[in-house]
């Protein structure tokens, strides 16, 4: 069957956290300290505190019935380190129904009766304290002997440990319990210490209210000053209206300053300060102009040296050389007297030597040997020497060296289309007819993509003899930002060209003062969030 304890521990676990650490700080002490009340205070400020919990077991809601049971306590013996406590003989309290305790002054009186409370779990038991004159022992402890319904018990005591359930129903009457009920209680009427529990709560809930209402009077609100011009626009409103209810997403998006904003006010403040519209309109597509000659010049560089086309550039020189080598190999002309014939030296004495038999035998095909003297030697032909010259012919005008010099005709052209990289002076003229010199990044990036391009080139000119060229750097996000910046150009300049035919300055100045004070309220973004926690912390208050 429930009893009234049971009850009373049932309501409490449906409170919040902080009021049953209050009814527990009652049940145990009697009252509250000022030191209570500050503690409550700040615990009823957190989520913990405002939880609703279970775990508190109110062991001092137990009020054992004396009817039920007969008890004596006998003896307290075997004292060490509690309240400096070391009698040489057990305390014994007798037969009788009431023990009087009495001594000389510093006899242990007080400290017994402390023990006592603490033990039987009276209400305004304080903890037990070791003796401060000698070492501070592990855990302090005590036997108690009593006798329960005629069969002696003896138990173990830790110091400040749970009350022993078994000796809540002995009553300990001191000097502190004499001033309680002399200033707390009337000779008219009694209320049993569960019902004073409730008094006491009501008390304690009025002292906490109290204390947080002169706490939230201390809460000064600290939003600098706005000014005058934006107290009629949007962002002013809501800047001068926070709540403490206030989304998290509407304030973050009050306190966002974007850079489409920022490109909205600076466009604002230059339709309101041009004065020939048409001529900005010129000036911008003019710049647009030259953001789409560098965006086309980083696309044109990069798919000239990007991984693809160095690789498709290899493959050109692989051709040429393999082919070369397999005419020069077919070049070992049996009549040759030296080596080398096809090599790149004596190809090009050849093609000298046919040049050079155009002026001396204008009229005859080359190699003329039919009475006639070496183009080179300028000596008389030999028969042998006539045969060799047809010989040497013959192979210069075979397929494989045809095959061989067309292959290297195509890589020889592919390396003089390679696109040059700018220097410079070049990258400073282009980014400042672009208007890309306001951001240190533009000239800082081409610079680096240029110097990709000459690096790349230098090393494929020199058919990367000394190192293989690498890909020119990535130009599709730069290429994306100069496009959307050469597209913003345009829609300025298509601004301008409406401005030019008039301009509604008055619907202008308000756009403008709108993202004036948007602007200047993103920039009190901590003062903003100060103050909606400061007014959640109100409203918290009056909750």
């Amino acid at each position: 069957m429930k009893s009234t304890s049971d009850d009373i521990r049932q309501w409490l676990h449906k409170q919040q956290d902080w009021l049953q650490d209050a009814s527990e700080r009652l049940l145990k002490q009697g009252s509250l300290s000022s030191a209570d009340v500050n503690d409550l205070v700040a615990r009823v400020k957190t989520a913990d505190g405002q939880k609703v919990t279970g775990h508190r077991t109110f062991d001092s809601l137990i009020q054992p019935s004396a009817a039920s049971l007969d008890l004596r306590l006998k003896s307290i013996s075997a004292l060490t380190g509690i309240e400096g406590l070391a009698p040489r003989s057990p305390l014994t309290f007798g037969s009788a129904n009431l023990t009087v305790v009495y001594g000389h002054n510093g006899s242990g009186k007080s400290s017994y009766a402390r023990l006592l409370k603490k033990v039987t779990g009276k209400p305004r038991a304080l903890d037990l304290k070791p003796d401060v004159f000698q070492a501070v022992p592990v855990q302090g402890k005590c036997q108690f002997t009593y006798e329960l319904n005629g069969l002696e018990v003896s138990t173990e005591w830790l110091s400040n440990a749970a009350p022993v359930a078994a000796l809540r129903a002995v009553d300990i009457f001191d000097t502190d319990e004499a001033g309680h009920y002399l200033s707390n209680e009337s000779a008219a009427a009694y209320t049993p210490p569960v019902v004073a529990l409730f008094e006491h709560l009501a008390l304690a809930c009025d002292q906490v209210k109290a204390q947080l209402q002169d706490e939230q009077g201390k809460l000064m609100k600290a939003l600098p000053a706005m000014p005058h011009e934006y107290s009629a626009t949007v962002a002013g409103k809501n800047y001068s209206s926070l709540k403490a209810d206030l989304a998290e997403a509407s304030l973050s998006a009050l306190l966002t300053w974007s850079s489409e904003n920022e490109t909205k006010l600076t466009q604002a403040v230059e339709r309101l300060k041009t004065t020939d519209h048409a001529a900005l309109a010129r000036q911008k597509r003019a710049k647009k102009a030259q953001v789409l000659q560098i965006t086309t010049g980083l696309q044109k560089a990069f798919a000239a040296y990007s991984s693809t086309a160095l690789e498709h550039l290899r493959e050109l020189r692989t051709v040429a050389q393999t082919k070369r080598k397999i005419a020069t190999e077919a070049a070992k002309v049996e009549t040759a007297e030296l080596d080398h014939v096809g090599s790149d030296t004596w190809r090009a004495m050849w093609k000298a030597a046919r040049e050079y038999s155009q002026v001396a035998y204008p009229a005859k095909p080359f190699p003329v040997t039919d009475a006639a003297r070496c183009v080179l030697c300028h000596q008389e032909l030999s028969p042998a020497a006539q045969k060799r010259l047809q010989a040497f012919e013959n192979f210069v005008l075979s397929k494989l060296a045809a095959e061989a010099t067309q292959a290297e005709a195509a890589y020889t052209l592919a390396k003089n289309q390679l696109p040059a990289a700018l220097n410079q002076e070049s990258i400073n003229t282009q980014t400042e007819a672009a208007g890309l010199t306001a951001d240190e990044s533009w000239p800082t990036y081409l610079r680096g993509f240029w110097l990709s391009v000459e690096n790349a080139k230098t090393a494929l000119v020199t058919d990367e003899a000394a190192s293989n060229a690498k890909p020119a750097d990535a130009v599709a996000e730069a290429a994306k930002s100069l496009t959307d910046f050469a597209n913003a150009l345009e829609n300025e300049a298509a601004q301008h060209d409406l401005d030019a035919q008039g301009i509604d300055r008055g619907a202008l100045q308000f756009s403008k003062l709108e993202l004036e004070a948007s602007k200047w309220v993103t920039q009190q973004a901590l003062a903003v969030r100060a103050e909606v926690a400061r007014l959640k912390q109100y409203k918290q208050y009056e909750t």
